[in-house]
């Protein structure tokens, strides 16, 4: 009776959601003349939005296709009830390794479903790809599953991960190859992950250069400044302010105008270097960090007060109503929080994991327990504080080797 209802609410799902995406996200896809095998299939794909996973069932209509899920998706009973017993997806948990997300694939597996699978694991701020490593590889040879590899155009210029509006565009699905069973046990690895992350391949802001798609809406470069953090005209980091279609600098007061197209315009007389699109412009101010980061030697980095924070054990859920106003700051071998019960300092060497959780809010993960932080009401850019950290891990990391 399990399986039927979500059988049923699989299809009524796709049915309403299909119509949708189709009239109001102008959704397509493009299968290029490939026809999927009999029986379960691993589906693999670039990953652009939070919506991906409900294109990409809908693409496939007659095959339900089953992902794994951030843990807090069912953390109370409707959104258990909606993920778990309704959609049949599966909880990801929180561990420290992959070990936990490896088993429950495992067990779909077992169960003869088709799996649907992002290889990346969080969506690019900007369009690229992030995580290109062989695990995926590793993992597609232990299943022994036909593969389908797909490539999804147009999901980062309608949702980007730093707006907090979608915009009427064009979004369409690709199915790229299909790796056969026969075929997959004669590939090594290194030629199975090549074939792989090719026919996933994406970098969202270089395929319109040429495909040109306009983006319909209004206030087009709100929230930028959660991702674009420093201003290239003068160098100023948490300087950048948006408002309707124009991104400016409250340092040196040049402002940047970006299109219908995504595409950004800057002054005539600008002096500075220039930039077409916003992940143009993230490469540019990364080596900036990386310069400005440098350049301390023990001092403060960053810092920023009145922060939300709130701490978990691993395997439980971080709680609202247990944060506490927090100033964090980064120091070149320390983070430092402040709270109203007092001060933690974490040493970079105790940090297994930095991550950027939603849209703004920074994860920072020790041995035995997690951090969180988050500004509501306020644009901070948890995105460079996340940087920052990984830079600063990453120096840490090669000292103590060499």
């Amino acid at each position: 009776m399990k399986k039927l209802g979500q059988s049923l609410f699989f299809f009524f799902f796709k049915v309403i959601l299909g119509i949708y995406v189709f009239l109001f996200q102008h959704f397509r896809f493009r299968k290029n003349g490939y026809k999927l095998p009999k029986g379960p299939v691993l589906f693999l794909s670039n990953h652009h939005s939070d919506w991906d996973p409900i294109y990409l069932n809908v693409m496939f209509f007659s095959r339900n296709i089953r992902f794994l899920a951030n843990d807090e998706l069912f953390s109370n009973r409707f959104l258990d009830f909606i993920f778990r017993t309704c959609l049949g997806a599966v909880k990801r948990g929180s561990s420290k390794t992959d070990v936990s997300g490896v088993r429950s694939i495992l067990a779909l597996k077992k169960q003869h479903l088709n799996i649907g699978i992002y290889p990346e694991g969080d969506i690019h701020m900007f369009g690229r790809m992030i995580n290109v490593n062989e695990a995926i590889s590793k993992l597609a040879l232990k299943l022994d599953m036909p593969i389908a590899l797909l490539n999804l155009t147009g999901a980062h210029l309608r949702a980007p991960r730093w707006s907090h509006y979608p915009y009427r565009s064009r979004v369409t699905y690709h199915l790229n190859d299909i790796i056969r069973v026969d075929e997959l046990q004669r590939m090594d690895l290194n030629a199975l992950n090549e074939r792989i992350w090719k026919g996933i391949a994406s970098d969202e802001m270089a395929w319109q250069k040429k495909a040109m798609v306009r983006q319909w809406g209004f206030r087009r470069a709100e929230w930028l400044e959660l991702g674009l953090f420093c201003c290239p005209n003068c160098g100023r980091f948490e300087s950048l302010k948006s408002c309707g279609n124009d991104l400016s600098c409250t340092s040196c007061g040049t402002t940047y105008h970006f299109d219908g197209h995504s595409f950004f315009h800057f002054p005539k007389d600008y002096p500075g270097p220039r930039f077409q699109t916003t992940a143009e412009w993230d490469d540019w101010q990364l080596v900036a960090l990386s310069d400005f980061i440098k350049s301390k030697s023990g001092g403060i980095i960053f810092t920023c007060p009145h922060l939300e924070f709130s701490r978990a054990e691993y395997g439980k859920f971080f709680l609202k109503n247990r944060s506490e106003d927090a100033r964090l700051t980064i120091y070149s071998d320390h983070l430092e929080i402040v709270t109203g019960s007092g001060e933690t300092n974490v040493v970079l060497s105790r940090i297994v994991k930095v991550q950027l959780q939603y849209k703004d809010t920074l994860e920072v993960d020790l041995s035995d327990i997690r951090f969180r932080f988050h500004q509501s009401g306020h644009r901070w850019s948890g995105y460079l504080y996340s940087q920052t950290i990984h830079a600063l891990c990453a120096i840490h990391q090669s000292q103590t080797t060499t």
